[in-house]
């Protein structure tokens, strides 16, 4: 099953790389674009993996870290990451 990245998910991936690089170095980034493409390559294979969000069924949550975790919602033909969000903040999924 192919994964494909809405363009939230890839602003927010962004964004979250951006401040990683800013208050900390560029092996923390590293080890959370490792840790995301591990989970990218076991979603592939179970779709299913992840919990589903407390706000919507259709979707999933992923912890990716203690910090960040993927929203994603399985589809037909494929997957796709919706948003990566901040598990301090009080985002609604």
């Amino acid at each position: 099953m192919e994964v494909i990245w809405s363009t939230d998910a890839l602003n927010s991936y962004t964004k979250t790389i951006e401040f990683i690089l800013e208050k900390w170095t560029i092996e923390v980034a590293e080890e959370l674009e490792k840790s995301v493409n591990d989970l990218i390559s076991k979603l592939k294979l179970n779709q299913k993996l992840c919990a589903p969000s407390k706000i919507d069924k259709l979707l999933r949550k992923c912890v990716v870290s203690k910090q960040t975790s993927i929203i994603y919602e399985v589809r037909k033909k494929n997957i796709e990451l919706l948003l990566f969000v901040d598990n301090r903040s009080n985002h609604k999924f």
